[in-house]
């Protein structure tokens, strides 16, 4: 047996958090940003994820001001 510290969860750790959540965050602190960098940063970040359709429509409406 062992002195070392033993966690109290390690029977039953926490989950991990929901990927799309941090991801949808993500999003929302590019689109609040206002500029065309943060939200081509999402895009490149994310090519593959549903709300880089969004960040794209958002990025071109942003260029177009």
């Amino acid at each position: 047996m062992s002195d070392r510290p033993v966690a109290p969860d390690r029977d039953n750790p926490p989950r991990a958090r929901d990927g799309n959540i941090a991801i949808r965050e993500e999003f929302d602190a590019a689109v609040a940003t206002g500029t065309v960098a943060a939200l081509a940063l999402f895009i490149a970040r994310h090519p593959g994820h549903p709300l880089a359709v969004e960040a794209e429509t958002r990025r071109q409406a942003f260029e177009r001001r």
